[in-house]
């Protein structure tokens, strides 16, 4: 997902596609994501992580191979956007919430290091895309097939494997619940006042965050060209993926050392900087800064959620309350430029 900027430029010229033809898969994929994310949440309280992440990997596999026959943007939309995206936001929550389970003491760190693969794949995956994709317009046209079969087929494996080790705690297991055996019930969630607030802040945070995602790779690329190149538009995006990745990690010790407030107070300021210098960059060194920045505190919203949906409404229907926290990230999937 966060290497989608790098498809961007060789869909334009190698199927001749517009800006924002190249835009519609992202915002399919994340609207398709986020609800996944919720259906996810609520089968992993009946069918636990192993089956649940196998269930997200084979329907990813389908996706990105359906992807690969497509030429059109309503195809890929559909292909890659809602079925893959469903896929993955099916298997995304279960490192979360098996991490936290067997460990409920550290919520902030647990979250944390539950999504931090996912945003810091990109690192790896940017550039292995940018090379399979590099070339003249006709070359690329004839690479991204396979350049989506491929990826099916890696993240299929890596979901069936993973899913082999995820299991509940031995108590857990036994009763039928986590070892923390107090939470309330998705209906009640939403009627407690920390629930509105969060989702909003889980709004606003992604907006910011998905805006420039989708940006990264084409501002970079226009900066360079304009101004003087400093690095390229794939190296930016992986680099913005790792403070994505660091920030799910630091930004989770920080709630369990500071408490969720302070946290969530420091993040959202760091991260109100960066928009601005975002806005304002009008060379690639003050971009990729503001890149890196927001990515830093993207990852530690999403690093954060864990802890407060944990923090906040207990840990005994976590998957449900979580996948339906994460309809933010639906909304704001679509407001984000």
């Amino acid at each position: 997902m966060y290497a989608w900027s790098v498809f961007r430029t060789p869909l334009e010229r190698g199927y001749g596609w517009s800006y924002e033809e190249t835009a519609a898969p992202f915002r399919f994929f994340l609207f398709a994501y986020a609800f996944g994310i919720w259906i996810g949440g609520s089968l992993l309280d009946r069918l636990g992580p192993r089956t649940v992440a196998r269930i997200g990997g084979l329907l990813l596999l389908a996706g990105l191979a359906l992807a690969s026959l497509q030429r059109a943007p309503l195809g890929l939309s559909v292909c890659y956007g809602l079925i893959g995206g469903l896929g993955a936001g099916i298997a995304y929550p279960t490192p979360v919430a098996t991490l936290i389970r067997w460990f409920p003491e550290r919520k902030g760190l647990m979250g944390g290091v539950g999504v931090f693969g996912f945003g810091a794949g990109s690192l790896l995956f940017a550039p292995a895309i940018a090379v399979a994709l590099d070339g003249a317009p006709h070359e690329q046209a004839f690479r991204l097939p396979p350049t989506f079969l491929t990826m099916g087929v890696v993240f299929a494996v890596v979901g069936w494997v993973a899913g082999g080790v995820f299991r509940w705690p031995p108590s857990a297991a036994a009763e039928g619940q986590a070892p923390e055996a107090w939470g309330t019930d998705p209906l009640q969630t939403v009627r407690t006042w920390p629930y509105p607030a969060l989702w909003l802040c889980f709004l606003l945070a992604g907006g910011v965050g998905l805006a420039a995602i989708n940006e990264a790779s084409p501002l970079l690329e226009r900066l360079g060209d304009a101004g003087g190149r400093w690095i390229t538009p794939a190296v930016g995006v992986g680099l913005m993926a790792v403070a994505n990745g660091a920030g799910r990690l630091a930004w989770g010790f920080a709630a369990d050392r500071l408490g969720r407030r302070a946290a969530m107070a420091l993040m959202f300021s760091v991260m109100a900087g960066s928009a601005v210098l975002f806005a304002l960059a009008r060379s690639q060194p003050p971009a990729l800064g503001a890149l890196v920045g927001i990515g830093f505190c993207f990852g530690g919203m999403l690093g954060m959620l864990p802890t407060n949906v944990g923090g906040f409404f207990g840990t005994r229907f976590f998957g449900s309350n979580y996948g339906m926290t994460y309809t933010a990230f639906a909304l704001a999937a679509w407001l984000a430029p």
